[in-house]
C-alpha cells in the first residue's frame, strides 16, 4: 500500500460477493461499489503508470474445477473509479493469475485452456499464447529423447580396451485426472544400445485424499513391468510436498530360476519447497 499522504485510493475485489471495490486509503472505507460481473471476479493487476487496473472473471468453479470457465478480463480506470472496457480472451478460458511482464505485456493464466495468454497493452488484444503441455489445464503429458556416449569413448579393464557404444533413450508419459479424487500417472522408456534393448512401462494411481489440487496429500498404488525381465509393483505417500515412495523388482525372466524370482528394493524420496504465493501450472510427476 502506498504512503496514506499519497495514496489516492485503494482497489480491491470481493470474490464471494462479485464485486470490486474502491475504498479509502486512510479510513479503508468503501466510497465506490461496482457489481454485476459474470461470476467470478478473481485477482487483480494495478498498472499505476496507466492508471489502469485489470480482473479476470474467472468463472463458477475453483481451481481444478470449474465447469463454467469464463474468459473476460475487464478494465478499470483508477482515476474515474469505473469499468470502463473487456478484453474477449477467447479461444482461450477460465483466466486467473496475471502478470506485468518486464516486456510491458501482461501474461494471464488461461486454466482450462491450460495455456498463458499474452496481452498487448495498447491495443487490448491477446497477441500470443504459451502452452503449458496440458489439454485442459489439469492433466499434462510429456514426450521426450537423448542420447548418450556420442563420441563413442574408450574404457578399459587390465590389458584390454573397448569403444562405448551410443545409447538411445526415448521416453514419455502423462497425468490424467479421471475424478476429483483419482490421477492416474503414466510413463514409458525405451533405450537401446548396441545389440540390448529394454522397454519399461506401467502406471500408478493416485488419490489425493484432501481434495487440494496445490498441497495434495495423496496415496499411491501401481505397477511397472521391464519387458522379459522384472513386474515391478510400486506404493508411495504425499504429503507437504514431500514424496516417498518403495517398489520391488520380482524377476520374470530366464534367471527366475537362479533368483528364486528375487529381485531389488528401491526407495526414493522427492521434497519440492514452492513459495507460499506459487500459482503455477501442471507438471509431471515422476
Amino acid at each position: 500500500m502506498a504512503n496514506a499522504d499519497s495514496a489516492r485510493g485503494m482497489i480491491a475485489v470481493d470474490k464471494m460477493g462479485g464485486k470490486v471495490l474502491f475504498l479509502n486509503p486512510v479510513t479503508y472505507e468503501t466510497e465506490v461499489v461496482l457489481d454485476g460481473f459474470p461470476r467470478t471476479v478473481h485477482e487483480l493487476l494495478v498498472v499505476p503508470e496507466t492508471g489502469l487496473a485489470y480482473v479476470p472473471i474467472f468463472g463458477d468453479g475453483i481451481h481444478g474445477r470449474n465447469p463454467n470457465p469464463h474468459h473476460l478480463l475487464c478494465i478499470f480506470d483508477l482515476e474515474q473509479r469505473s469499468h470502463v472496457g473487456d478484453i474477449d480472451l477467447r479461444p482461450y478460458i477460465a483466466p486467473h493469475t496475471l502478470k506485468l511482464g518486464p516486456d510491458g505485456l501482461i501474461y494471464i493464466t488461461c486454466e482450462n485452456s491450460a495455456v498463458v495468454s499474452v496481452i498487448d497493452r495498447t491495443s487490448h488484444k491477446v497477441v500470443d499464447a504459451i502452452d503449458s503441455g496440458s489439454t485442459n489445464g489439469q492433466n499434462n503429458f510429456y514426450l521426450g529423447a537423448s542420447m548418450y556416449h556420442i563420441n563413442r569413448p574408450k574404457v578399459g579393464f587390465k590389458d584390454k580396451n573397448w569403444y562405448l557404444t551410443g545409447r538411445i533413450s526415448i521416453h514419455g508419459g502423462g497425468s490424467f485426472p479421471i475424478s476429483d479424487m483419482l490421477t492416474i500417472h503414466t510413463s514409458l522408456i525405451h533405450q537401446i544400445q548396441n545389440k540390448a534393448s529394454e522397454t519399461t512401462v506401467g502406471a500408478a494411481i493416485a488419490a489425493n485424499l484432501n481434495q487440494d489440487a496445490e498441497k495434495p496429500a495423496s496415496v499411491y498404488i501401481g505397477s511397472w513391468v521391464r519387458f522379459n525381465d522384472a513386474i515391478v509393483p510400486y506404493i508411495g505417500i504425499e504429503f507437504g510436498g514431500l514424496r516417498i515412495g518403495a517398489s520391488y523388482d520380482f524377476n520374470i525372466s530366464s534367471l527366475k530360476a537362479a533368483t528364486a524370482s528375487r529381485g531389488g528394493s528401491e526407495f526414493s524420496l522427492i521434497y519440492i519447497k514452492r513459495p507460499a504465493d506459487y500459482k503455477g501450472i501442471p507438471c509431471p510427476k515422476f
